[in-house]
């Protein structure tokens, strides 16, 4: 009798199509108007809450040094942005969220649900699909937005989603060999 378990297995990157049709329902472009401070400091939070809870989450689950130190960067540059967004917002009387909206919820859960085998180019692959995301999100405010301090804020964390975005697209082609 043939060994098939390895042939019933799917790749690592046909891993959480799920969570990719998740994440890619947040990045889909949609015809919207302008975003109002209010509205960006909701999302910029967001943003970097699914970045970090993402990346803590591959703390927790992956050994490998590359993806740890990814995960590691994410978490530092992303908590140092959210007290500077939220600095700005108390000084302005701005909202912060609390928690992820509904989609980056299902798929921050989806994606801890993830096999251990598949979950590191799982994590480096929705780390390039929310940088993405959230460059668009900065440049989107820079451009429209009606909050001189936050727009200061979009033009310098742009810098850092950035650099982000060229590590995680280096970690995934590497991963993908």
């Amino acid at each position: 009798m043939t060994d098939t378990r390895a042939t019933d297995r799917p790749p690592p990157w046909r891993l959480g199509g799920a969570v990719l049709v998740a994440l890619a329902l947040l990045l889909a472009p949609a015809a919207r108007a302008a975003m109002d401070a209010q509205a960006f400091v909701d999302v910029a939070a967001r943003d970097g809450m699914l970045l970090v809870e993402m990346s803590q989450q591959a703390l927790d689950r992956t050994p490998g040094d590359e993806v740890a130190a990814l995960a590691t960067a994410v978490i530092a540059d992303h908590r140092t942005n959210a007290i500077i967004l939220g600095g700005i917002a108390e000084r302005k009387g701005f909202d912060l969220p609390t928690d992820l909206d509904e989609a980056q919820s299902k798929a921050l859960a989806e994606m801890g649900g993830a096999p251990i085998d598949g979950f590191a180019p799982l994590y480096v692959r929705l780390q390039v699909e929310a940088h993405q995301k959230a460059i668009h999100d900065m440049q989107r405010y820079v451009a429209e937005g009606d909050d001189a301090d936050l727009k200061s804020f979009a033009e310098d964390t742009l810098r850092t989603l950035k650099g982000g975005l060229r590590d995680a697209e280096a970690l995934e082609k590497k991963l993908a060999g």
